[in-house]
């Protein structure tokens, strides 16, 4: 995926496809079709909330082992780095967001045993977190937007954001189905 900038707006339509290139045999298209929820919508909010770029410049990927404080995002290389550091920082607080879907722990505590930094439950979590929303009678960019916040200014603004992503990532596809 070479996305440098977003820039366009989209209006999502309710379609699940399963012949989309960008998720097609990942976690992204399983767990979203379990749940009921576009996986590349589920990938368009991972790119959101945990993107950081591959080294060449141009690719980004969601990334497993980030979390996020008042003091903003760290990303580490290996889970046990990542669980250590997060021990650190909830001896201070709580209102921390963890793992590739940025799952909030102040919010959204986890049970016993779950594995914050482990993407398929990151993104299973995150797909019925989704699809409660995406149930609701309100506008599109306000029920993508619920994920992040539940104030209307920072939910829009938030759906936006997703659709933009989301917009991008369709491109990508009609390009790639272009070249076969």
């Amino acid at each position: 995926m070479m996305i440098k900038r977003i820039t366009t707006t989209f209006c999502l339509a309710a379609v699940m496809t399963n012949a989309d290139p960008i998720t097609s045999d990942t976690m992204f298209e399983r767990i979203g079709i379990q749940s009921g929820v576009d996986p590349l919508l589920l990938y368009s909010i991972a790119i959101v909330e945990s993107a950081t770029g591959t080294g060449d410049g141009e690719t980004i990927t969601p990334h497993p082992y980030v979390f996020r404080t008042s003091d903003g995002p760290q990303f580490f290389h290996a889970r046990d780095e990542a669980e250590q550091a997060l021990e650190k920082a909830l001896e201070t607080t709580d209102n921390i967001d963890v793992g590739m879907m940025q799952r909030n722990l102040y919010w959204h505590p986890p049970q016993d045993g779950e594995a914050l930094f482990d993407p398929e439950e990151q993104v299973t979590w995150a797909s019925e977190l989704l699809a409660s929303y995406l149930s609701r009678d309100e506008p599109l960019e306000l029920r993508i937007g619920r994920y992040h916040s539940s104030r209307h200014p920072l939910a829009i603004a938030y759906g936006q954001r997703v659709l933009k992503v989301y917009s991008n990532l369709m491109k990508l596809e009609d390009i790639t189905h272009a070249d076969q």
